[in-house]
């Protein structure tokens, strides 16, 4: 029974992770929505991501110092690292489009914003039923349907882009930030896959 405590500090540094996630690609797409206030939305996405490396940090602590974990120390180690890379491309992707100046988001970018927030929603039901297991798979499917909406989004996003008649420095940009958030929206996926092979190892 002593073990008890130390093995529910896993479920609950992840489900601590995992919400931190969804504040962080939630801050990116009011990025994207709100861009005259795009500097202070950036900030948060930057906060947030901090905040992550944080609990990252700390959930290895717990880790090297727990004797028996609930799940193989690898499937810990694989899903702390997916969802850390999640923030770090939605940091990734508002620190670019700083830098590039961009004017203004296009609509492309706004779908595809709200597919990573609905797939790190998903991914946030998932992990709430990690200890548990009941009805888990649904999330993950979900999320791998909205990695192929995602792969939708960017490729009409791209095709238009260099049909269009935009500066070719434009184009550049913006084939750059595109596949920043494609890669944001595959890291979901990486991390719901991670959640279906600890589950199906455990169940």
């Amino acid at each position: 029974m002593r073990l008890i405590p130390k093995e529910r500090k896993f479920f609950d540094h992840f489900r601590k992770n995992i919400f931190n996630v969804k504040l962080g690609v939630e801050s990116l797409r009011d990025m994207i929505t709100d861009y005259s206030n795009k500097t202070q939305h950036a900030q948060a996405v930057r906060d947030r991501e901090h905040d992550g490396d944080t609990m990252t940090h700390e959930l290895m602590n717990t880790l090297s110092k727990t004797f028996v974990t609930p799940i193989d120390r690898e499937d810990i180690h694989s899903l702390a690292g997916a969802l850390d890379d999640i923030l770090d491309y939605a940091e990734e992707i508002a620190d670019t489009m700083l830098l590039y100046r961009i004017e203004a988001p296009t609509e492309h970018l706004e779908k595809m914003a709200d597919v990573l927030v609905m797939a790190v929603i998903e991914l946030e039901h998932a992990v709430d039923k990690l200890d548990t297991n009941n009805d888990i798979a649904r999330h993950w499917i979900e999320v791998n349907t909205l990695e192929n909406e995602g792969d939708k989004l960017h490729r009409k996003a791209v095709s238009e882009l260099f049909h269009s008649n935009a500066d070719p420095l434009e184009v550049i940009k913006w084939k750059d930030i595109y596949q920043l958030m494609e890669s944001a929206i595959d890291k979901c996926e990486d991390a719901a896959n991670i959640i279906e092979n600890l589950v199906i190892k455990h169940g």
